[in-house]
């Protein structure tokens, strides 16, 4: 990586670069690194990660808790019928890190390779995003640092809705940024809307902030021409994603109960435990599912909520948002292994002690590239040609991070969104250094006045 980091910046230097040419070979390289990574380090972890590859508990009754996740299942149980389970054997043989495992284990590995997958085209397509705002040289530099923070993120190693849902708002944005036909535009984002949707509801964050921004920003005399004519093709996205989420939701072999699904006001009851500082909580878990209808349900949490509230006081409830607050943003590794009550770690495939010895030491540099990110952020305060862009993301951010500051928290539930913080931050630190020179430039002229008179 080292090695590849130095070749860039001298080809920047020398200004001997093409830039798609470029980003290929970067992206290339980065998967690469990757598939060492996932041979080095392979393992199979616990939570809901081992529920949907391994069905440790009765499906119906898991699904019908957190439905979210049916869309997902159904993907997993496609690939294990279709193409692990058939090609186990190959599997087995040509890839090293699975040599005497089941078809469970080559099912997970290919998902874990999709990580990788959509993670290196996150990766490019910011690349390409910020060569718009920020010129091709900043753009191939900072896919160093994008591809350190999100594309060799040990979380690539965790096949979950996390990461699939932050290429689907990545691809929207880029989609919304760079596709200049109107009707294949909206399509686009239609059609990524509702499949992420089916992972991570947290998408509709990214959608409405992209539609709001659109409207807000356009000639209203324009309004109704512009939004009628990609109107068909964003009907016709929203049906073909629907259908196709449909159709693989139907693969599973299991009853989803609608009455045992958990609402947003058990993730607001949750929020407000002091106990568990808002983040997941096994007994409130247990409390919800102790009510057999969602009225039920609605009214216990509600009037758990209240409870809370009322004993928490003004100043306790000031400090559990504070606390909230840190552990959304105060952790680098996004929740690395806090997820699992020791158990994130069931199956050590991947026996490379350099690769495990890195990244079981990488707490310290994860937070300190996380650190430079949040920071960057801090710069937002000047008006620029980006500015469409810009209230996107601020939009998001501020949307997405209200929310899991109000509901259950935790660092990881913020992975889905890791780009646009980037994207954001990016902007700010261009700002900065536009401060910092223009400060430079006035002390030049004061030092010169100084030596003229």
């Amino acid at each position: 990586m080292v090695t590849v980091c130095c070749f860039l910046i001298h080809l920047i230097r020398r200004n001997k670069f093409k830039f798609k040419r470029l980003l290929i070979f970067s992206s290339v390289v980065l998967f690469i690194l990757q598939l060492i990574v996932v041979n080095g380090r392979f393992f199979v972890t616990s939570w809901d990660v081992h529920i949907l590859f391994y069905s440790t508990i009765e499906p119906s009754s898991y699904f019908s808790i957190y439905p979210n996740n049916v869309f997902l299942e159904g993907l997993i149980v496609l690939v294990f019928t279709n193409v692990a389970k058939p090609l186990c054997d190959i599997f087995t043989t040509i890839v090293p890190v699975l040599n005497n495992t089941s078809a469970n284990e080559v099912n997970y590995f290919i998902f874990v390779i999709l990580n990788c997958v959509v993670t290196t085209l996150t990766c490019a397509m910011l690349t390409i995003i910020a060569k718009k705002y920020f010129g091709n040289k900043i753009a191939i530099l900072s896919f160093i640092f994008v591809a350190l923070f999100l594309g060799l993120n040990q979380w690539i190693l965790v096949p979950y809705t996390d990461i699939y849902t932050m290429f689907f708002v990545t691809f929207m944005l880029f989609s919304y940024v760079y596709i200049s036909n109107k009707s294949l535009k909206w399509f686009t984002i239609v059609f990524l809307t509702v499949i992420g949707f089916n992972l991570k509801p947290y998408v509709l964050f990214a959608f409405i902030s992209i539609v709001l921004i659109h409207i807000i920003t356009m000639n209203s005399i324009k309004l109704t021409k512009q939004l009628f004519k990609p109107l068909i093709c964003i009907i016709v996205g929203f049906c073909l994603s629907l259908g196709l989420c449909i159709a693989v939701k139907n693969v599973n072999n299991f009853n989803v109960n609608s009455e045992g699904q958990f609402g947003a006001t058990h993730y607001f009851m949750m929020g407000l435990n002091d106990e568990s500082e808002g983040c997941y909580s096994a007994d409130d878990v247990a409390f919800s599912r102790s009510f057999k209808t969602i009225d039920e349900r609605r009214s216990a949490n509600i009037d758990k909520a209240i409870e809370r509230i009322n004993q928490l006081h003004f100043d306790g409830l000031a400090f559990l948002i504070a606390k909230k607050i840190q552990s959304n943003f105060g952790d680098g590794t996004f929740m690395w292994e806090k997820d699992s009550d020791g158990k994130f770690n069931l199956m050590k495939l991947g026996n490379s002690q350099i690769i495990n010895t890195i990244y079981d030491n990488i707490a310290p540099f994860s937070n300190l590239l996380w650190f430079i990110v949040l920071f960057g952020g801090v710069f937002i305060f000047k008006k620029s040609k980006y500015d469409k862009c810009l209230y996107i993301l601020c939009l998001t951010l501020i949307a997405q991070g209200l929310f899991v500051t109000i509901f259950e928290c935790g660092s990881r539930h913020i992975i889905t969104y890791l780009p646009y913080y980037y994207l954001l931050s990016m902007f700010g630190w261009k700002n900065y250094y536009k401060w910092l020179m223009s400060k430079k430039c006035v002390m030049k002229l004061f030092v010169n006045k100084l030596s003229v008179t």
